[in-house]
């Protein structure tokens, strides 16, 4: 049937306001719209995309499924409708709708990618073979070189992965993500200067990623750039307050560098944000016995043992071996002092 060219005009206003960002006038203009005509197939492709944005995904949900129902093989609705499932975290009904839609148009790069994309997701063994498809057809297609990548490295297939994350990087210099990853095997590999070249490339393209801060600072310390490091994992704690790994290395990489006050301030910081991180509770009770306050040390290790009591022989060697701890003959009699 066709549409009254008034609805017509009001579904061109509702996707214009969409496109702009104006959410709010999409939405209300839909709802004008399926007063008019309930079941319309494009203004409920609308609402789906409106209520995705708002977050509300079962909205979106019953929306799509509405437009689908009056056609059931409208490609950009299939792909809104994976869409809205990886977002309510139903990855095989999603996989389905991105399947269906890259069966329809094969040659449809979108489709494709976010059908490898979730099957990555699902450990699916297919995953790698629909992706190579993809980038063979598409071979400027940087994400999906990138997502080929994660999947060979998630098979172990390193030196493969490697090589898709460089033609990402190809297609796409700029691409944060192809960067970070192939920084990731290369520390794995044990090139870790290489490594940390990848990784401030990637940090310079986007300085808000913790995650690329933080394994910049990891690596940095593994070569010995102690004040580097320590500087990218200031950077980490000040991006991510509540990230306890980040205070936790801050703290280690503090210690290296004989920063004791700041060292045990980190690592008092770790244990606030994870109260139960019996790690930072031992280097903290090193810390503090290496600067000298011996009963704040007994004190830490009592709540690293309440923690996890097999830190004890972690902790009994730190307390008799350093110069500012305490002899123990009998470690029955210290586990017991440890524990009362």
């Amino acid at each position: 049937m066709a549409v009254p060219y008034n609805l017509e005009t009001m579904l061109a206003k509702a996707l214009s306001d969409f496109n702009a960002g104006h959410f709010d006038e999409a939405a209300a203009n839909c709802q004008n719209l399926l007063r008019l005509d309930p079941s319309n197939p494009a203004t409920c492709q609308l609402l789906a995309l409106v209520s995705l944005q708002a977050g509300d995904i079962q909205a979106a949900g019953k929306y799509i499924r509405t437009s689908l129902a009056s056609r059931p093989d409208h490609i950009a609705s299939l792909i809104i409708a994976g869409r809205i499932a990886r977002a309510a975290n139903d990855l095989a009904s999603a996989a389905g709708y991105f399947e269906r839609a890259s069966v329809l148009d094969p040659g449809m790069a979108e489709a494709v990618f976010l059908f490898g994309m979730t099957l990555l997701d699902l450990d699916h063994p297919a995953a790698i073979a629909t992706l190579r498809y993809l980038v063979e057809q598409h071979p400027q297609h940087a994400a999906g070189w990138c997502c080929l990548g994660l999947a060979l490295n998630k098979k172990e297939e390193t030196a493969h992965a490697l090589e898709a994350f460089e033609h990402a990087i190809v297609v796409e210099p700029n691409m944060a993500k192809a960067h970070f990853h192939r920084a990731n095997i290369l520390q794995a590999q044990g090139r870790l200067d290489d490594a940390i070249a990848a990784f401030q490339t990637a940090r310079q393209i986007e300085p808000m990623a913790m995650e690329i801060c933080f394994n910049l600072g990891l690596t940095l310390r593994k070569t010995g750039k102690l004040e580097a490091s320590r500087e990218e994992l200031e950077a980490t704690t000040k991006l991510a307050p509540t990230f306890a790994e980040g205070w936790f290395n801050l703290g280690l990489v503090r210690q290296d560098l004989r920063r004791f006050n700041e060292s045990i301030s980190a690592f008092r910081t770790a244990l606030s944000c994870q109260p139960d991180y019996a790690e930072a509770a031992v280097n903290l009770g090193i810390v503090l016995q290496e600067s000298g306050s011996i009963e704040g040390a007994i004190e830490a290790y009592r709540i690293a043992m309440r923690l996890r009591p097999e830190t004890f022989g972690r902790i009994a060697q730190a307390i008799t071996g350093a110069r500012t701890g305490r002899l123990w003959l009998d470690l029955e009699g210290l586990r017991h002092h440890l524990t009362a």
